[in-house]
């Protein structure tokens, strides 16, 4: 395992335990039309995307710079892809709570996907000598 690859783990795990924690205040503090019964199954699924698009963009980013580029415009392109298709599922199969495991969607989508670019630029940014 990559030092790179161990310290996004430990922040991985401490963003993982706020966000887990953010979760069960809206699920416990929130009025119960406003709350998801699968909600920790989408948030479970986000963590292991995030975790493993990381895991595999740290590995392309040990090769040239063009190559890096490629697969992530590929592997985003992709994920947007499939998390479009997985909210269209939800919100099809839930018609009952489509409004609101949307919201839940958008807001894992929005704050993973904001974390998992923060820990790319923190890891590739040109360091000054």
């Amino acid at each position: 395992m990559s030092k790179a690859f161990s310290r996004f783990l430990i922040f991985f795990g401490l963003f993982i335990a706020l966000t887990g924690a953010g979760l069960w205040a809206w699920n416990t503090y929130a009025p119960a039309e406003k709350t998801l019964s699968y909600a920790w199954y989408l948030f479970a699924f986000f963590a292991l995307t995030t975790l493993g698009v990381h895991a595999f963009l740290l590995r392309s980013g040990e090769a040239k710079p063009q190559v890096f580029i490629r697969r992530f415009m590929a592997i985003t392109s992709a994920k947007m892809f499939v998390y479009l298709m997985l909210a269209v599922l939800v919100a099809f199969s839930d018609k009952a709570q489509a409004q609101v495991s949307l919201f839940h969607f958008l807001v894992f989508y929005f704050v993973f996907t904001a974390f998992e670019v923060v820990s790319l630029y923190g890891h590739f940014r040109p360091r000054s000598n």
